[in-house]
Parts: C-alpha cells; sequence; structure tokens
C-alpha cells in the first residue's frame, strides 16, 4: 500500500504536563524519523506565534487552552476561528472520559480527536449525568448524586453534523507506565531531551511464578461521587486476597509482577494508568465493560487480552474466582495483552501501525 504524502504538521502544546500530555506527545517523538520517512514532518509550539499557520495542518493539545477556561473563552474562540481561516485544525482533546468532549470548540475545527471516544457518538447530543456514561449508569441506577457544584448533566454537543468531526486519535498507552517511566518523564520535561521519551525496557513473563491473588491499590476519593462510586463499591467488596492499601513506588511494582489478576476500575475516564502498568508486569488485567467505547490501539478485548465485568459488580467475584481457577487460561489472556501491548510500544510493525493511523487523521474530507 503507497501512503506516502508530505506534510508538514505543527503542534501547539503545553509540554509533557501531565501523564495524558505525555502519552499525546509520546509516540509523536518516538516515531519522528518513521515519520519523515513517510514524507510527515512537524514542529512544536509551546507559546501562540504568526508562524503557527505556516503549515498543512495544526493539531492542538486541548491541555494549552485549559486556564483560558477561566475568564479567557472568548480570546480563545477568537483565536481558533482567526486560526481556522488560515489552516485545518485537529484539536486533541487529552481528558480522560470517553463521554466528556469540549463541544464549544467544534465550531472552529475540522477534527476533534479522543484517547477514546463513545461507540455511539450521538450520545454527546443528549444528557449524561456526571459527563460521563459510566457515572449516569450509577445515577440512573443507584441513585448516586453528585453535590450541586461539581453537578454537570447538559448535552455536549449541540449541532448533529459536529458528531462527524469526533474520531479516535491514541490512547494513552502509548507511553512509558514502568517503574522509572514517571522519572523519565520529568526529565524530558525539565531539559526536553528526547532520549528521556522512551518506551518500557523490561516486560514480566506472565507465567512467573506469583504470590499474590489479586491486587488493587486505588484512590477511591473523587469530586464527583458518581465517579468515586464504583472504586467505592469495589474496595467495600469482600475479594479474594485483594491488596488494597496505597505502598511506595518500587513495592508497589514489585507486588504487580508477584501479581496473578489486577483490577483496574474506572478512574476520571476509563483508561487508567494500572491497565499498563498490569501488561507490563504479565499479570491478567480485569476491567469493568468497555463496549460503550472505542480507541486505539484496541487493547481492551474481552477473553482475549482482558477480562471484563459488569458494571453493576454483581459478576465481579465470579470473574475473579474463575481466572484464578484456570491458570493456564489466566496466563494465556495474561500474555496475550502483554503481547499485543508490547506489539505498538516496541515492534517495528506496530510503529508502522501508528504511522499510517496517524496519516489518516491528517486526511481530510
Amino acid at each position: 500500500m503507497n501512503w506516502r504524502i508530505n506534510l508538514q504538521i505543527n503542534i501547539l502544546t503545553k509540554g509533557p504536563d501531565s501523564y495524558n500530555a505525555r502519552a499525546f506527545l509520546h509516540p509523536i517523538i518516538q516515531h519522528k524519523l518513521l515519520l519523515k520517512e513517510h514524507g510527515i514532518t512537524y514542529n512544536f509550539f509551546y507559546t501562540i506565534s504568526p508562524k503557527i499557520a505556516d503549515c498543512d495542518a495544526v493539531i492542538i493539545d486541548s491541555k494549552f487552552f485549559k486556564s483560558w477556561y477561566q475568564g479567557r473563552l472568548d480570546e480563545m474562540y477568537s483565536f481558533l476561528e482567526r486560526l481556522h481561516t488560515d489552516v485545518k485544525i485537529i484539536f486533541f482533546d487529552t481528558t480522560d472520559s470517553a463521554g466528556y468532549v469540549l463541544g464549544d470548540v467544534l465550531p472552529y475545527i475540522d477534527k476533534y480527536l479522543k484517547h477514546q471516544i463513545l461507540s455511539d457518538k450521538s450520545l454527546y447530543l443528549t444528557s449524561l449525568y456526571g459527563r460521563r456514561l459510566f457515572s449516569d449508569y450509577y445515577h440512573q441506577n443507584f441513585g448516586v448524586t453528585d453535590d450541586s457544584q461539581h453537578e454537570e448533566s447538559d448535552p455536549q454537543v449541540l449541532n448533529r453534523a459536529d458528531l462527524n468531526k469526533i474520531d479516535v486519535g491514541w490512547n494513552t498507552g502509548l507511553s512509558n507506565y514502568s517503574l522509572f517511566g514517571e522519572y523519565l518523564g520529568k526529565l524530558y520535561k525539565k531539559t526536553n531531551l528526547s532520549i528521556f521519551s522512551r518506551t518500557p525496557r523490561r516486560f514480566i513473563s506472565p507465567d512467573a511464578i506469583r504470590q499474590y491473588d489479586v491486587q488493587c491499590r486505588m484512590n477511591t476519593n473523587y469530586d464527583k461521587a458518581s465517579v468515586a462510586f464504583q472504586r467505592q463499591l469495589i474496595s467495600e467488596d469482600k475479594l479474594i486476597g485483594l491488596q488494597k492499601n496505597k505502598i511506595n513506588r518500587y513495592k508497589y511494582f514489585k507486588e504487580l509482577s508477584n501479581t496473578k489478576v489486577i483490577l483496574s476500575p474506572f478512574g476520571l475516564g476509563e483508561i487508567t494508568l494500572k491497565d499498563f502498568e498490569a501488561f507490563i508486569s504479565g499479570a491478567l488485567l480485569v476491567k469493568p465493560s468497555m463496549k460503550h467505547m472505542k480507541t486505539w490501539p484496541n487493547f481492551y478485548i474481552p477473553n482475549k487480552t482482558i477480562l471484563e465485568f459488569d458494571w453493576d459488580l454483581k459478576n465481579l467475584n465470579e470473574v475473579i474466582e474463575s481466572s484464578l481457577c484456570r491458570d493456564s487460561n489466566r496466563i494465556e489472556i495474561a500474555r496475550e495483552g502483554q503481547n499485543t501491548y508490547h506489539h505498538y510500544l516496541k515492534s517495528l510493525d506496530g510503529s508502522i501501525e501508528f504511522a499510517k493511523h496517524f496519516k489518516q487523521l491528517l486526511t481530510f474530507t
């Protein structure tokens, strides 16, 4: 397949200020030479410059405008409107949840990308409690409500035609979530040296002997009760050998590599750092059902790369107990999950797939 093009891209970002921002930047930096070989070059802009429109398309990290939502919205709209007259704009929303979109920017841009999106995009036209499908589920089925300060339920997209602009970028897994990944991210932020933007080097074999059955160390405190509810419900459950309390980073990763099943509930969004820590550690990843959302790459294939449980948690214990009773099946799924993750992080074929996906995102109809 001949997919070579010649495009110059400018990327407006605040830099690697957060996990999600690093996940947005990491694969672009990681594949710089491969993208160049196929005619795609880029420059980073950390401030607004008249030169930012000197390109074929501008990709904007949503975190760049995070502070502008406090009193500078009109200025943001005006900037986007002016820029849009000169160049194509791709707005990459690096917020966590598939259900949460910044619909106010849609009239000013050509494409709106997220790490993950709802499979049914028409839901963005509806009122989702907490601006998340799972928050809405717990509100509707368990009566969970947020306090008035944090309650949100207004439709996020007003024009149905704008739904066509919403698409999947790449998920937050394409970064470094190893023991030293956080420190390397901080060094990259401080030095801007791409040597510190690298992939994990060590993956633990899924068939390694493991002492612990289940691990689920997690934060359960969120501003929104509808977001916290799932984790709080799991924390109160009586699961076999569940490790829950927080420990230091070194002990945490040592424990991961010594655990058979890692339970990774939703947080602010469906995809969490623990998902990728589980793949690196060779443990079986168990998640709430992800069938409502789309992401790329798709690391979440039920009964192949992960196991899933229902949002009401009624089958959670059954899923975990069953996986612990069948070691060969647990190890097989954990291995497939790790191999899939390793493919996109470490293999040439995975890199080429990213480059093709990136090219597709730069195609405008």
